[in-house]
This record gives C-alpha cells, sequence and structure tokens, in this order.
C-alpha cells in the first residue's frame, strides 16, 4: 500500500518493520528529519 499527495509528488510506503518516504526535495527530507529524530 502507497499513500500519496495527490499530484504523486510525495509518497509514503509502510512496511513491516518501518517505511520509506518519497519526497520532492532534500529541502523537504530535511524538514521531516528533523521533525521525526527517531523515525516514524
Amino acid at each position: 500500500m502507497f499513500v500519496t499527495d495527490t499530484e504523486l509528488r510525495r509518497i509514503h510506503h509502510p512496511y513491516d518493520g518501518g517505511a520509506d518516504v518519497v519526497l520532492p526535495t532534500p529541502a523537504e527530507r530535511d524538514r521531516l528529519r528533523a521533525r521525526h529524530p527517531g523515525g516514524f
């Protein structure tokens, strides 16, 4: 299962033991990482 925004620019792919998150820019990735230092 994938969870995306309507433009498919942000993708969240959960799986047993973790998740993959695909974001459109490195800056957005860094902001998300700073907000969730322990991971998801």
